[in-house]
């Protein structure tokens, strides 16, 4: 029988294919995750020393150090006050405007107060600056349980010189350590995932105890947390069925049982270890409590009304772009990404849906959450903060994502220029403050100063009585329309359709100059991917730059206070209410001191006599007024009155220190 062999026919387009060779990847040193190690240590601690070190004193910090006196006070106290304390019923030092907020933070930094004895301004954010170093590692570890160590490495980079993740260091609210409990809560439940099917392992008991912590400093965010746990878990499984589906074998429903026990242990666990103080405050204050637990306290609300008319939606834009800066482009590109691998189940880093569905779901539970936050004026500062640094995290791992896929060579080279010439064009459009403090000029109507400042990309904001005027600070980057405000429309045209023709002309020369060269091509992507890191660094680093002449300031005036020896009662004169970082520098010094509220001169007259009657021997006068009110012939009857220190200057008021004693009685002399 005769057979006809027939050749196989092969297309030139196929040889020349497979005669070309593959393109290599970039940055093939990030592969030695063992030699790269100290790297990880210095982008952890570094960064966040450069931030703490250029930190000033906001009134935010110091509502929060006085919370945290305030805690001290009741640990050195009886039991009573403690008691007290615990179910929010103590209001020693600030009328606890920061009662009903979530206790962790201001506990640890008591603690710390308490065994060191120090009560400096650096003391009240050293548990942020140490949860922000910590989060370094936490979302190392987590990318690199979710994919590989590149990513992590890359999200490691992308946190080390991101302005607004570095500013977590410098505020003493509970910003930092919630979002350390949250994802070491997700890096626990992967990771026990991963292992074969039990009901206990370590990394769960991690979980657990971060959850615990997530309720107690992060309050509603613990919920959130088991948001993006659930739909991993609902992927995992659905993977882990198929794949024994297409071996031939039944499911195991052994799995499945462990798996939800688990859960249900990390769930149940928490909420004793860390969900007590919620629902036991609930059960004491119902309503109130939960209304502050959800929207934060009453002294850090505000609304919002930009003095530019511009409409809500542009206003979102601004936040995002201030919150992501340069890398807002590639968070898009992850996003993107990330939907690919759900819907047609391609793209992304590595072929896996789980990993894509829970970013997905953090992602978007946090962003919309934080979107309610800047649209609506019933919610505090320090909530929009929690919620817009949770949905800054999973930003960068989007970002880590597509920075990766860059390197690994998964995306065009013009794609990727373009992103960078989109960077670029939004950041001229939308562009970032220099300074992304936020300062408030307050002048409430209540008792209690509400002088507040706190890390938040949005600017200066003054408030009246009822409302809030915004103001934003000088620009890094000058902005389309102000250089187009001094041009008239002819010139705006010509020059715009001159930009696009010199846009066009220089890809159309870049095509030229990358054709079919894997060298060229990759020189192009590293100057794309400089160019967003250094402006990303250039934003972010000036960002947390920070005035201090305030804080000099009151370190002048601490040391001057730090001169007298006992003081029992303290008071203040003064033309609107004192701020709050006065006040906690006073509360420092004199722990025990009592205050007494007085109005003009005459009331120190009347503190003198009483003193004469009880057993206060001494008290502080603190004016701080435009010009002194103080009359020349001052005198008090068996009182001794003298200035401590120079006067100062402080938000362009004067402010001087009078220390009142009890003169010693004379003794008399022997004829």
């Amino acid at each position: 029988m005769n057979t006809k062999t027939t050749l196989p026919t092969i297309d030139d387009r196929y040889l020349l294919e497979l005669a070309t060779a593959p393109a290599q990847r970039l940055f093939p040193v990030l592969d030695r995750t063992i030699a790269l190690r100290p790297l990880l240590v210095l982008l952890a601690v570094l960064p966040v020393m450069y931030a703490v070190a250029n930190r000033s004193f906001s009134s935010m910090d110091a509502e929060w150090g006085l919370r945290a006196l305030e805690v001290r006070g009741a640990l050195s106290s009886d039991a009573l006050i403690f008691e007290q304390e615990l179910i929010g019923h103590n209001q020693s030092i600030n009328n606890s405007r920061l009662i009903w907020q979530p206790p962790l933070v201001s506990w640890l930094t008591a603690a710390i107060m308490q065994f060191s004895g120090a009560t400096e301004p650096w003391i009240v954010v050293l548990v942020s600056a140490c949860s922000t170093s910590g989060l370094v590692f936490a979302m190392f570890a987590l990318a690199r349980a979710l994919w590989n160590d590149r990513v992590a490495w890359w999200a490691a980079v992308i946190m080390a010189i991101h302005g607004p993740f570095l500013m977590m260091s410098q505020t003493a609210c509970p910003i930092a350590l919630p979002m350390l409990c949250a994802v070491g809560t997700f890096w626990g439940v992967i990771c026990h995932l991963k292992r074969r099917p039990r009901l206990m392992t370590w990394p769960l008991s991690v979980a657990v105890i971060s959850l615990s912590g997530c309720f107690l400093s992060g309050g509603p965010l613990a919920i959130a947390v088991l948001v993006p746990i659930s739909l991993y878990w609902f992927y995992w499984y659905r993977d882990v069925s198929l794949e024994r589906q297409r071996s031939g074998l039944p499911p195991k429903r052994r799995t499945r049982r462990m798996t939800l026990g688990a859960l249900g242990i990390l769930l149940l666990v928490s909420l004793i270890l860390g969900g007590w103080w919620s629902i036991w405050m609930t059960l004491l204050h119902g309503r109130d409590f939960v209304g502050e637990w959800l929207t934060g306290p009453d002294v850090f609300r505000f609304s919002q009304r930009p003095v530019d008319g511009s409409s809500s939606l542009y206003r979102l834009l601004w936040s995002n772009v201030q919150v992501f800066t340069a890398f807002a482009a590639f968070v898009m590109v992850g996003i993107g990404l990330a939907v690919l691998r759900l819907v047609r189940r391609v793209g992304f880093v590595v072929g896996r849906r789980p990993p894509a569905a829970f970013l997905l779901s953090w992602f978007f539970c946090g962003w919309v959450i934080w979107s309610f936050c800047v649209m609506s004026s019933n919610v505090s500062l320090e909530t929009r903060l929690l919620w817009q640094s949770f949905a800054l995290l999973a930003g960068i791992l989007f970002a880590a994502c597509a920075i990766e896929a860059v390197t690994q060579r998964r995306l065009p080279t013009f794609t990727v220029v373009l992103l960078t010439l989109a960077t670029g064009l939004l950041l001229m459009t939308v562009p970032p403050q220099v300074s992304f403090t936020r300062s408030y000029a307050v002048r409430p109507k209540v008792t209690h100063p509400a002088a507040v400042s706190g890390p938040i990309a949005l600017g200066k904001v003054e408030r009246s009585d009822d409302q809030i005027i915004e103001h934003r600070p000088p620009e890094l980057l000058p902005s389309f329309s102000q250089m187009s405000e001094k041009l008239s429309l002819s010139v705006r045209v010509w020059l715009t359709i001159g930009l696009c023709c010199f846009v066009v002309v220089g890809l159309w020369r870049l095509y030229q100059f990358l054709d079919r060269h894997d060298q060229r091509h990759r020189v192009v992507l590293i100057v794309c991917l400089v160019v967003v890191f250094f402006l990303d660094g250039l934003v972010g680093w000036r960002g947390v730059q920070n005035r201090r002449l305030k804080d000099d300031v009151l370190a002048m005036l601490r040391r001057d206070f730090e001169s007298i020896e006992t003081v029992e009662r303290w008071s203040v004169l003064a033309s609107r209410p004192i701020p709050p970082s006065l006040e906690y520098t006073v509360h420092a010094v004199w722990p025990n001191a009592k205050r007494v509220l007085i109005d003009s001169w005459d009331d120190v007259l009347a503190i003198s006599l009483a003193m004469n009657e009880t057993r206060m021997r001494s008290t502080i006068v603190i004016e701080w007024k435009e010009q002194t009110t103080r009359p020349i012939a001052l005198r008090m009857p068996k009182m001794r009155v003298r200035e401590v220190g120079q006067p100062r200057f402080l938000w362009k008021k004067r402010l001087r220190t009078y220390y009142i004693v009890e003169e010693p009685a004379k003794i008399p002399s022997q004829t």
